[in-house]
């Protein structure tokens, strides 16, 4: 898909926004991103905090290498994860691996997230680091340290929850720049961006807006 949608939550509390990026190069990736997204709009309505949402990325992390270890051509399959939950006057944040999130507030763009990267691995095929984790992605099974952070959002700020495939492409200034456009020429912008410079992984981005009073406001684009 490379034409943005737009959708409006209604209701302020109980949502939950995600990218996850299925790892370039390993079996079944498509499938693995497929399988998290899913557990977590299974596991959703239980989530109250950062304490559980921590505990649904390990399950998800459990989940691949046990569906991995029962099905030979899912061995290894991993994927990136990043997120915003909404809750009640306050949002979380997470991710796992590369993919990310940022915050977009008078005209800044700041990134929340934290890229998992192997600092003393240096693969010479490789662009950049090699991932130091991810859900899955490895024979043998790996546990998580995922990251988390609590936002008191302000009116009118937006995020930027994305994969790697717009960011290792797009500078920042230009991300930035495009962040002050409304929320659908914002994604139009940086997917174009993106083509431009030949798309050589899959993208996804979604910016999302916070309006106090209002319903909250999504444009979402992959491809």
């Amino acid at each position: 898909m490379t034409v943005p949608y737009r959708f409006e939550f209604s209701e302020p509390t109980g949502h939950l926004v995600l990218v996850a990026d299925g790892l370039g190069g390993h079996r079944a990736g498509e499938y693995a991103s497929e399988t998290v997204a899913n557990t977590f709009l299974s596991l959703r309505p239980r989530l109250k905090g950062s304490y559980e949402l921590v505990e649904f990325l390990r399950s998800a992390n459990r989940t691949l290498y046990e569906l991995g270890a029962g099905n030979s051509l899912l061995e290894g399959m991993g994927t990136t994860v990043a997120g915003v939950v909404c809750l009640s006057e306050r949002l979380i944040w997470f991710n796992v691996g590369d993919s990310k999130v940022f915050r977009f507030h008078n005209s800044v763009l700041h990134q929340l997230s934290v890229d998992d990267f192997a600092s003393e691995t240096h693969i010479p095929s490789l662009a950049k680091p090699a991932l130091s984790q991810s859900l899955g992605g490895t024979p043998n099974f790996h546990d998580i340290d995922p990251h988390t952070g609590i936002e008191q959002p302000s009116n009118g700020s937006k995020y930027l929850i994305c994969s790697d495939g717009l960011t290792d492409v797009v500078p920042i200034p230009y991300i930035e720049q495009s962040m002050s456009h409304s929320n659908e020429t914002a994604v139009g912008r940086l997917l174009d961006a993106t083509l431009a410079q030949g798309a050589p992984d899959n993208v996804s981005i979604i910016v999302m807006s916070v309006e106090t009073s209002a319903p909250q406001k999504h444009e979402h684009s992959s491809r």
